[in-house]
């Protein structure tokens, strides 16, 4: 009798399809060992850490590997009606940043995959990239089809992609460059933040044309018989499409876009030691004794878990 096997489609296989990924014109950093792994991390957090952290290389320093991925130039040939002066410029290259590749549909509209989430066995369901060069006024479309979750009912609810405008360097700004002790503080204390409308907050209505469909284009897994070759059943991933319209306040910026606020490394060592420091300023010896302790050394406590 015959047995059924599945089988199983990552980003990589995805590819073959030509329909959907002929014109692909962003590709991912994918690490091939652990160390380079390790390497891509660092070179990604190096300008969020202060020099005492992590040591900032400059480019001519960086590992090979990553000094070629950051050379290398996309080979894509669009058809002659597209002027690639007009296509989109894609980033993931910061904290906490997830695309693995972007594929030209139209002149404003663009396919996406998302990698594989950190430390899980396919999940995909976080994304975060950037996006440059486009035209002020412009309404362009984006369709993210790798969803290993079904977010429907929350996307049917309300939920939005959440946005925020950031200076065009390799860094992410942070909202507020200069909070201070006073105002870190209160928030931890339960105290309303404090809102700020300049750039680099994030927005929750930017987006319009929220769509998420259980099922789409792209397959998930498909269950073979092994003796006949026959495809029996066949899963899809779901579909996020969302547009945005680039407004003049935008220009001369990278507009991030995300499936969440994000929280990254960088934020943890910062809360670390803001809690640490509220901590000592405590009269209670007790606390002082607590914070004392080599685990809220915020370095240390984050190698160790």
């Amino acid at each position: 009798m015959a047995t059924e096997r599945n089988v199983r489609m990552g980003p990589q296989s995805l590819r073959t399809n030509p329909n959907l990924f002929k014109y692909m014109i962003y590709d991912g950093y994918r690490p091939q060992t652990l160390a380079h792994a390790r390497d891509y991390v660092g070179f990604l957090l190096q300008e969020n850490l202060s020099e005492d952290a992590l040591q900032t290389l400059p480019p001519e320093q960086q590992p090979q590997h990553i000094m070629d991925y950051l050379e290398q130039e996309n080979q894509t040939t669009l058809p002659r009606n597209f002027n690639e002066n007009e296509v989109l410029d894609f980033d993931q290259n910061f904290e906490c940043g997830n695309l693995d590749s972007a594929y030209l549909v139209d002149v404003y509209e663009y396919d996406l995959l998302m990698k594989v989430d950190t430390n899980t066995k396919g999940n995909t369901y976080w994304f975060m990239f950037k996006v440059s060069d486009f035209q002020v006024g412009v309404r362009y479309k984006f369709n993210i089809l790798n969803f290993s979750r079904n977010c429907e009912k929350f996307y049917s609810q309300g939920m939005n992609v959440v946005t925020r405008a950031e200076r065009r360097t390799n860094k992410v700004e942070e909202p507020e460059a200069s909070r201070d002790k006073e105002e870190a503080t209160k928030n931890i204390d339960g105290a309303e933040p404090k809102q700020d409308d300049a750039e680099g907050v994030w927005r929750y209505d930017a987006c319009e044309g929220i769509q998420f469909l259980p099922q789409s284009e792209v397959v998930r897994a498909m269950r073979k018989n092994p003796e006949t070759g026959e495809v029996q059943h066949v899963r899809y991933f779901s579909k996020l499409t969302f547009s945005y319209r680039f407004k003049p306040e935008d220009r001369d910026n990278a507009i991030a876009f995300a499936y969440a606020v994000p929280y990254g490394y960088t934020d943890l060592l910062r809360d670390l030691d803001i809690m640490k420091k509220n901590l000592m300023s405590m009269p209670d010896s007790v606390y002082k004794a607590i914070a004392r302790e080599d685990y809220l050394e915020s370095d240390r406590f984050c190698r160790d878990q």
